[in-house]
């Protein structure tokens, strides 16, 4: 992991001040108070706390998530340094190096990651492609000013994947970030905050696996399903109870040649989807679909592909 750098020794130097300057304050005040015990306990334990936080530089996470027991015995995490990242230029890369546009691709040897705040000096606003191909069971990450997922885990080979200490509020593409998983336990994504998402095109395109839950999802800001589920494999899909983006939205591809048994559609309304819906339902296996009215069955029945075999029932 290399050696301790001047900034990490200046960090032990502020929590060493921070940590004596608060124990005197806190023997002063507990023993004016009269409990010196529970009083010292509480100085201890908030000043550790601050000392984190100048370590790790995390930010707040209302759900808990990423930074969560960070650097406890029971954490596998290990968070990745300089060296475990490769620049790869890209013109559509989000992040820019000495002028150059591209992306930090993940080399290093770990398999549980925490994805730090800066890498090789550039504070990271993008995590696109980072992880793609690899072999990562699990990323933490903790930064609200990450923009992009694009295609973050498309056709990592792990059949698991930890994302429960996950929080990018910021987040506005996530298009491709599963495609092409393969995993035999299913993806927790509750603390995915998806309430600034506006692109999820081919999100789970080509993905097999256990049900997909997305009941945390906002789909508020959407404005492309399109090949979301294109060419996926699972039992069924579970959506919040509410989908109804606030703008026009595409469901372009949505279950091309997909494999669901069943699924439930009966938290959507359309109201604001986009006509165009070719090759919405082309190809796919699908049992049964469950809706909430007539005009919503009529709707779905009537999109590009739809399965003569599917039966559609209001529920």
């Amino acid at each position: 992991m290399g050696m301790l750098d001047s900034n990490t020794d200046r960090s032990f130097f502020m929590i060493g001040a921070i940590i004596v300057a608060g124990l005197v304050i806190g023997l002063l005040v507990t023993v004016i108070g009269g409990d010196f015990s529970n009083g010292l306990s509480g100085a201890v334990n908030g000043l550790f706390d601050t000392a984190d936080a100048v370590i790790t530089g995390g930010h707040s996470n209302p759900n808990g998530g990423a930074g969560t027991d960070e650097g406890s015995p029971s954490d596998p995490y290990t968070v990745a340094t300089d060296s475990d990242f490769n620049f790869i230029p890209d013109s559509f890369g989000d992040m820019t190096v000495g002028g150059e546009k591209g992306y930090f691709a993940y080399v290093g040897s770990d398999t549980y990651v925490r994805v730090p705040d800066v890498i090789q000096g550039v504070t990271l606003t993008s995590m696109r492609r980072m992880f793609m191909g690899t072999s990562v069971e699990g990323v933490a990450v903790n930064n609200p000013v990450i923009t992009s997922m694009y295609e973050t885990f498309k056709d990592v080979t792990a059949s698991a994947l930890d994302l429960s200490s996950f929080y990018t509020p910021g987040v506005t593409e996530i298009s491709g970030m599963f495609e092409g998983l393969t995993l035999t336990a299913a993806l927790d994504l509750s603390q995915f905050d998806t309430s600034n998402v506006v692109r999820m095109m081919s999100m789970f395109e080509g993905y097999n696996g256990p049900t997909v839950d997305l009941t945390a999802f906002d789909f508020t800001s959407v404005t492309h399903l399109t090949d979301i589920f294109k060419d996926a494999t699972t039992p069924t899909i579970l959506f919040p109870s509410t989908v109804a983006p606030n703008q026009s939205y595409y469901v372009v591809g949505w279950f091309q040649n997909a494999t669901i048994p069943t699924l439930d559609l009966t938290s959507f309304d359309f109201t604001n989807m986009d006509s165009t819906t070719f090759n919405a339902f082309t190809g796919a296996t699908i049992d049964a679909i469950y809706v909430k009215n007539a005009s919503v069955k009529t709707r779905v029945m009537s999109m590009h592909g739809f399965p003569s075999t599917t039966t559609v029932t209001i529920k």
